[in-house]
């Protein structure tokens, strides 16, 4: 892979990114009413508790961050800056963890398809950076 196609693989990725939130708002409205009353759509039975109030918010400040760090992890990795792999790699690592405080959610299969393509995307950048020749590109340059 030339470093011009691992360009086009970043930008793809990160357009596949901002699909899943387009995907997500564009289709959260088909779900039958039953699964909005579930996820909380259209009103929430905890919104008088404090304590969820406040982790809802920060999860969505957290959500909002990540998002602002994909762009400039993706931003670096199209450089070719070592900070750029870094960061691609923990806000990854975050995300993942994070995983398992999110409150459960559905989502209907165009939101479903663009993760699964975004996952897939996410972990072809994150194999090529460290596992393959494309490394190189984000190696400290020696000035002789």
């Amino acid at each position: 892979m030339t470093r011009q196609q691992f360009q086009i693989l970043v930008v793809v990725n990160q357009l596949l990114g901002f699909a899943v939130l387009v995907a997500q708002a564009l289709t959260d409205h088909l779900l039958p009413p039953e699964l909005h009353d579930f996820l909380g759509l259209d009103r929430s039975v905890l919104e008088d508790d404090p304590a969820v109030t406040r982790f809802g918010d920060l999860t969505d400040l957290l959500s909002t961050a990540l998002v602002i760090v994909h762009v400039v992890s993706s931003v670096g990795l199209c450089l070719g800056r070592r900070w750029g792999r870094t960061l691609f790699a923990f806000r990854l690592l975050v995300e993942v963890v994070l995983v398992a405080f999110y409150p459960f959610y559905v989502t209907t299969a165009w939101t479903a398809v663009c993760s699964y393509a975004f996952g897939i995307s996410e972990g072809m950048v994150l194999g090529l950076v460290y596992f393959s020749h494309l490394r190189r590109l984000f190696a400290p340059r020696r000035d002789a």
